[in-house]
């Protein structure tokens, strides 16, 4: 046996071939790992940014028009300055020494100077103290002169030294003036230029030293990239809005403008994806607007995923199939699975505003969720489903409790069958014959419920208690009066359907419904004691009072009621089927019993104890009482899914049934449920009592989208305290009123915040449409806007359309009113009276103004009830109730520039006389010699306007 061989279970060779190998591999590995890592999309696009910035710098540079001659001119003559400036240096380096020196000496001598003042004043102290106390004072006085004396040296030095400091600043200041002179100059005939030169040194190689672009090459190298690389990720941390991840609210971190890296800067509007500015930058993501991207972020509006960087893992989702088939083609894009949070499509991106705005009635920038908003209080989405936002509201359908004093059973039961049946453009949704619900076993049953539904509210129906009487009207007058009194700003009369999209405007002109056919619907004796008096039917109506006459009630009724609509008329209506009652019944009775019992319980009813049996209990499963009020249903709670935060549930949690045509999204889900609440009944086995319910209101596709953008915004988020719209008082003082004039239309008659004033179109003239409310916080005393709420009286004589009596409490008028001084920034309660002698001057030399000499104000305004000369088209407020209504600031205000607050206003800027106007011969005999005083101080002559106006009737 060899004692030299070690005994080995493996060839050394052999295992030295497979760490080499493997050596190799991992290395190559390693290499693909780096390089994997190292190539993301995102770096792609940083780098194609930066050339896209350096073209688009060079080509700004070059549009940059600069006079050659002129900066050839100034070049020059700053050459020749700068020689000017070393040819002196010799004098400019003696004059900094002297300088210098100068400055040493004035300090020294400020503190001699400064030293033996306080010295003289301890002295002054010992001095006076001798001489209070009768002892000799001999040696003090001669210190205190000794030191007098010092001290006025001290200070005359002080004065020379600084006197001469000066000489020789000035001096130094003199002999640069040429060439700083010459620099300002250029830098303002250049100053775009440097600007842009500056930033293009910043990016472009070519105007980089060679050490910058080596350095730079040298930081983006793969490994090397962890040091301070010029292609990085770009991070914005929002402290105040947290992600839930993983049961951990953390700070929400976006990476978003590691792509989208111009989405803050201008000049970049036209330039494709990821590089397009963002189209609204007054709003968002500057510096100077109120959503700056280092506050805000980009996730918290448009949602997604924000730390992922790459076109998947960052959640876009797309629009439809065939924008998700182009990303898959583009970007190998694919749907980002577990996080719930994805971003929305482009056309939902408004949803985002609500999580901070969810309090305000209208968002500004954000007109699509504000619709949606609008028309979820219009179709009254709140009373089936459960939405935080409008816990407090009433409900919004008319009162069903006196409902036989209002229409007749044939009219009731047509109109719950089919409510377009009667007017196209009804806002009560159709519960019957849908989709799930078309068949002839199911219109029999819908049938019986709608004739039990119908015989349990008029067996209940209590009667109503009328006021006023019955008289003959004249149709043609009444027609007159419904377009000119103000109906028009919250009803339309609209016989056939009109194509138009659904916009915030017109939704003010549907606060009401449509006029047609109420001939065909209601009593004339109902209709007209509703005219005159809404809150005798529905003591929460909205419909305000006009305070008609009894002509004017009877006149307008009389044409409301020539209406008809015979095609809805001669609709029949079917008779009741005794059989499918007393089955429907029993369907109900066998829930709670056995069948044997059910039957005996259905036997020993009578005909009508069916009928309000069926009757409650279809109106207890398809929610009627959620909009209307109906005897026996008070206390009923909603019967829909609640929404409050609709926006966060989970799209596994949305029943996708067997529709498989559109894609598994939640806003896809939305879209499909608005335009056919049953569709996900398809091919479903279900007893008709848990089939779906959901009433169609016939939404068209604006509609839906504006909708979607609502329920998609609703979720829940943590969102700080500082990123809430509505947490300082004045905001939520502003919102709070805002929602009481959003709730009862004040806009469809006045335009507040810039929207609104839809009566003007009815009425053709805008100046005799109600005022523009702008300003109407620091406009009017409060005390009299409260008064004039609840008893309104006439200030604009010329106006036909009248301002209604609404049927709210003191606290509601009372956050109206702040509502609007709030956002004036005008909350003041009470102030003082201006009292104004007519002996003053300001007094003649406003009245002077007033006359018609100048002014003549006389020929538009009322004046203490004096009719003007104009026509009465023309007439404006009787200028004798200023003082009580208005506020003496805001008249200055009105008057300095009327347009500047209602823009196309008749009122004129009154003309202000100059000091050329007074100066000529004569003048002291012609105007008041205030007057004179004060010609060419406009604002002296606005006052003095102001204070005549203020004691017109007095």
């Amino acid at each position: 046996m060899d004692l030299q061989k070690e005994e080995r279970y493996y060839q050394p060779n052999q295992l030295h071939k497979v760490f080499a190998i493997s050596s190799v591999l991992f290395l190559a590995a390693l290499v693909v790992m780096f390089g994997d890592d190292y190539i993301r999309d995102w770096k792609g696009y940083q780098r194609e940014f930066r050339r896209l910035e350096i073209e688009k710098t060079r080509a700004q540079l070059e549009q940059i028009s600069v006079d050659q001659s002129l900066r050839e001119a100034l070049e020059a003559r700053q050459r020749a300055a700068q020689d000017s400036l070393a040819q002196r240096r010799q004098r400019m380096d003696e004059l900094e020494s002297l300088l210098a020196t100068a400055e040493g000496d004035l300090l020294g001598a400020n503190m001699n100077y400064f030293g033996t003042q306080a010295k003289l004043g301890a002295v002054r102290y010992q001095l006076e103290l001798a001489r209070s106390q009768g002892e000799n004072s001999r040696a003090e006085q001669e210190a205190f002169d000794k030191l007098t004396a010092l001290t006025q040296t001290y200070k005359e030095k002080a004065e020379h030294w600084q006197m001469e400091a000066e000489r020789y600043q000035d001096e130094l200041s003199d002999l640069r003036l040429g060439v700083k002179a010459t620099e300002d100059e250029l830098t303002t005939l250049l100053h775009d230029v440097r600007i842009l030169e500056r930033n293009l040194s910043m990016i472009d190689p070519e105007k980089m030293s060679r050490a910058n672009r080596v350095a730079r090459v040298v930081r983006d190298l793969p490994v090397l990239d962890f040091l301070a690389p010029s292609i990085k990720i770009k991070q914005i941390v929002v402290k105040d809005i947290r992600d839930n991840v993983n049961f951990a609210h953390v700070p929400k971190v976006d990476r978003c403008t590691s792509c989208h890296l111009s989405i803050d800067k201008r000049g970049f509007e036209d330039a494709e994806q990821p590089f397009t500015t963002h189209p609204n930058l007054e709003l968002y993501l500057t510096s100077s607007s109120p959503h700056p991207v280092d506050e805000f972020g980009c996730t918290s509006c448009h949602n997604g995923r924000g730390r992922g960087t790459s076109f998947s893992s960052a959640g876009h989702m797309p629009a439809d199939k065939q924008q998700a088939e182009a990303w898959q083609a583009a970007y190998g894009w694919e749907e980002l699975h577990y996080w719930d949070q994805k971003m929305y499509p482009a056309r939902y991106s408004e949803a985002g505003c609500l999580k901070c705005h969810a309090g305000e009635p209208t968002i500004k920038g954000a007109d699509k969720a504000t619709l949606g908003l609008t028309l979820i209080e219009k179709a009254a989405c709140f009373g089936c489903h459960q939405l935080e936002r409008y816990a407090d509201w009433k409900r919004r359908g008319p009162n069903l409790a006196n409902i036989a004093d209002k229409l007749d059973r044939d009219f009731a039961f047509k109109w719950i069958r089919n409510p377009r049946s009667f007017r196209h453009n009804a806002w009560m949704p159709t519960f019957f014959g849908q989709t799930n619900s078309s068949d002839p076993k199911s219109v029999r049953r819908t049938t019986t419920e709608i004739h039990a539904i119908v015989n349990y509210l008029f067996s209940n129906s209590t009667p109503a208690t009328f006021t006023a009487s019955v008289r003959a009207g004249n149709a043609a007058r009444g027609e007159q009066l419904v377009a000119s009194l103000g109906c028009l700003g919250c009803h339309v009369v609209e016989p056939d359907p009109v194509v138009v999209e659904t916009t915030l405007d017109r939704m003010y002109q549907r606060q009401g419904p449509n006029l047609i056919g109420l001939g065909t619907k209601v009593s004339a004796r109902w209709l007209v004691n509703w005219l005159k008096d809404p809150t005798f039917y529905n003591p929460h109506s909205r419909m305000p009072d006009l305070r008609l006459s009894d002509r004017e009630a009877a006149d307008i009724a009389t044409y409301l009621r020539s209406m008809r609509n015979p095609g809805f008329e001669r609709m029949e209506v079917p008779s009741l089927n005794g059989e499918e009652l007393s089955g429907i019944a029993f369907s109900w009775l066998s829930k709670q019993n056995t069948e044997e019992v059910a039957r005996k319980q259905v036997a020993a009813m009578s005909l009508d104890e069916r009928l309000n049996f069926v009757g409650r209990r279809s109106i207890l499963h398809y929610g009627c009482f959620s909009c209307h009020n109906i005897p026996g249903f008070e206390d009923a709670k909603p019967i829909g899914t609640p929404l409050t935060f609709e926006g966060s549930k989970p799209v596994h949690n949305l029943d996708f049934g067997s529709v498989h045509e559109i894609p598994h999204t939640n806003y896809s889900w939305f879209e499909a449920k608005l335009a056919n609440p049953r569709l996900f009944d398809r091919d479903k086995v279900k007893p008709y009592d848990e089939k779906l319910r959901m009433p169609n209101f016939y939404f068209t596709p604006t509609e839906v989208e504006a909708l979607v953008t609502a329920l998609m915004g609703l979720v829940d988020v943590d969102i700080g305290v500082s990123k809430l719209a509505d947490q300082d008082v004045a905001a939520r003082m502003i919102q709070k009123g805002r929602m009481i004039i959003k709730n009862y239309n004040c806009q469809g008659c006045h335009i507040i915040d810039g929207q609104g004033g839809q009566i003007a179109s009815s009425i053709g003239d805008p100046a005799l449409s109600p005022p523009n409310l702008n300003t109407e916080g620091a406009k009017v005393k409060p005390g009299w806007l409260f008064e004039f709420l609840n008893r309104p009286s006439t200030i604009r004589p010329n106006l036909t359309v009248r301002m209604p009596t609404f049927n709210l409490t003191d606290e509601q008028w009372n956050d109206v009113i702040d509502s609007f001084q709030y956002a004036d920034g005008a909350p003041q309660t009470f102030a003082d009276d201006l009292t104004i002698s007519t002996r003053s001057d300001n007094y003649r030399a406003g009245e002077f103004m007033a006359s018609k000499e100048i002014g003549d104000c006389g020929k538009c305004h009322l004046m203490a009830g004096q009719e003007p000369t104009a026509a009465r088209g023309d007439w404006a407020p009787d200028l004798a109730l200023t003082k009580h209504r208005l506020r003496p600031a805001w008249v200055v205000r009105w008057l300095r520039d009327p347009q500047a607050i209602v823009a196309g206003t008749r009122m004129p800027q009154p003309y202000l006389l100059t000091k050329e106007d007074v100066s000529f011969d004569g003048a002291e005999e012609f105007f008041p010699r205030a007057l004179i005083r004060m010609a060419g101080d406009d604002e002296a002559l606005l006052a003095a306007l102001r204070d005549y106006v203020y004691t017109i009737g007095d």
